[in-house]
């Protein structure tokens, strides 16, 4: 049995800027809100409590879309579990395993760093995904969007280096190599598991929400993990929903939604729209927050957010944008 097929993005020309808006919204709200929750007097809720419920989210909206699709029959989700789940499920173990990796990683690169080296290394990523774009995809990158990806990557780093943005914390006796290597495989792993999730939503059978099913499940599992095993002595005194307030809850909600959206936009468009929507919504954020916590953002920061402009433009509109626009293959 399979689902009606997910519609291409060549289908719709308003389905990119739908889906691009959605990422960006998204993305800076749940920036904006987690500062503002992290924030608040009063007793601080357990960051790992919130990952928990954001995966379980987005695992109940899955199995609520596979139902819909199923026109409500549990036999018959139960036939497309079975007979599309186990046999790619292994697959999936690969960009999970290296989102679990990943995560690990930023906890010790942020030791290691300070804030400034850590906001410019982390943008490497945009280059990893393209390398990995044009490796595994085969999608022909030009020269003006290799220099789009370059102003990109200027931009944002202006917009988060802003002066009276950046917190200013030394790491406490880290390692600077250690740090940094720590980044190099960061951006590697970022490329990669995020340009073989794109392949295996593009380039399988498996339809969508089965496949987003199989993520959200090893993402619940490892949330679960980190929160029960790291934070189950807080858990058992203080309570699991110590600290949450309607914004904590409305946070976990757009958490859960960014999620998904991204899934969407990797499945119709592709990574680097991806990264383009994530370095929009950063300066949004950037902005919102510099407003909400009345910061001045000061020069840096409307230099950066130009550039973050110009290199959308030039990326979706480039001078030597090929005559046939160069589409994955199918």
């Amino acid at each position: 049995m399979r689902f009606p097929a997910v519609a291409a993005a060549s289908g719709s020309k308003c389905l990119k800027p739908i889906l691009l808006g959605a990422l960006c919204l998204c993305g800076a709200t749940t920036d904006v809100l987690t500062a503002y929750t992290r924030r608040q007097p009063g007793p601080r809720y357990l960051a790992s409590t919130a990952v928990l419920l954001t995966e379980c989210s987005k695992l109940f909206a899955a199995l609520t879309a596979l139902l819909v699709l199923s026109g409500g029959s549990l036999p018959r989700l139960s036939t497309v579990l079975v007979t599309d789940g186990p046999r790619e499920a292994l697959r999936i173990l690969v960009p999970a395993s290296l989102y679990a990796v990943q995560n690990n990683l930023y906890y010790y690169a942020l030791t290691n760093l300070d804030p400034a080296t850590y906001t410019v290394t982390v943008q490497l990523k945009i280059f990893t995904t393209a390398v990995f774009m044009r490796t595994l995809l085969d999608v022909r990158i030009t020269r003006g969007q290799w220099a789009a990806l370059s102003v990109l990557f200027s931009g944002v780093c202006l917009v988060q280096l802003s002066p009276g943005l950046l917190p200013h914390r030394d790491p406490a006796g880290g390692s600077l190599a250690a740090g940094l290597s720590a980044m190099v495989v960061i951006c590697i792993i970022s490329g990669f598991s995020g340009v073989y999730f794109e392949k295996l939503l593009k380039h399988s059978t498996v339809p969508f929400w089965v496949r987003n099913l199989q993520m959200y499940v090893l993402g619940t599992m490892a949330a679960g993990v980190t929160c029960l095993g790291g934070d189950w002595a807080k858990i058992r005194e203080q309570g699991f929903f110590l600290g949450y307030t309607h914004a904590v809850w409305a946070l976990i909600a757009l958490s859960a939604g960014s999620g998904i959206t991204v899934s969407l936009v990797m499945r119709h468009l592709d990574n680097l729209h991806k990264t383009l929507g994530a370095s929009v919504s950063i300066v949004m954020a950037t902005g919102a927050m510099a407003i909400l916590f009345h910061a001045s953002p000061g020069p840096g920061f409307l230099a950066g957010a130009g550039l973050v402009m110009l290199a959308v433009f030039l990326y979706n509109y480039p001078l030597d944008r090929p005559t046939e626009h160069a589409e994955l293959p199918r």
